[in-house]
């Protein structure tokens, strides 16, 4: 974004910049794809990183550039009040922001369940074997029936459930920090746009104040 012209770089977009937003989108789909704590931690780092960037050049730059860093920094705190003031968004299944909503629908197309086959050890996933998986559940279910007056032992289980891939909260934390950059992103360009037209807007004033 240019400070002499503000309008253009309002509306334009550079060929850097549409390079590292198609970069930005792989590296965010990997990361969802399996989000792990390290993804959460590589993500959630540099989410960080940029809020700081932004807040610094919020204060000490001017023109278009701070117009930008001002309304990242504005839309992702807001987005980050939004989520801790809810309380409920790192469930996919309690969230009530649209974007939790949204998420819950990712989370379940590439979610995973997995389970241990009781005589070899070998893990499976419910959908490469779920006559296995909902057998497992079924045992699962009528052992915690009867776990208070039968033996624990009496039921020998031919699988176990051994949990969820991606695990729902590291998978909506990272969404949400995905989404608070995204945030912040439109709501830099907004600003840029908001800056462009008050700056033509001076400088048509300016014009018609001017005698000839």
């Amino acid at each position: 974004m240019s400070t002499a012209s503000p309008a253009a770089a309002a509306v334009r977009i550079s060929l850097r910049e549409l390079l590292v937003l198609a970069a930005a989108a792989a590296v965010g789909c990997a990361a969802m794809q399996s989000a792990d704590e390290m993804w959460l931690a590589v993500v959630g780092s540099g989410m960080l990183l940029a809020f700081m960037a932004m807040a610094v050049l919020a204060v000490v730059e001017r023109g278009a550039r701070q117009a930008f860093a001002i309304g990242f920094v504005l839309c992702a705190t807001i987005y980050r009040v939004l989520l801790v003031g809810s309380g409920q968004e790192m469930d996919p299944y309690a969230g009530r922001l649209p974007t939790s909503r949204l998420l819950r629908t990712a989370y379940e197309a590439v979610r995973d369940e997995w389970y241990v086959d009781a005589a070899t050890g070998r893990r499976f996933r419910r959908r490469d074997n779920p006559a296995a998986a909902d057998a497992a559940s079924k045992q699962d279910a009528l052992q915690q029936q009867l776990s208070g007056w039968t033996p624990l032992g009496a039921l020998k289980a031919t699988a176990y459930y051994a949990g969820e891939k991606p695990v729902r909260a590291e998978f909506m934390a990272l969404g949400h920090a995905l989404i608070t950059c995204l945030a912040g992103y439109l709501g830099g360009r907004f600003a840029v746009f908001v800056y462009a037209g008050r700056v033509r807007r001076e400088a048509l004033a300016s014009t018609t104040a001017t005698p000839l």
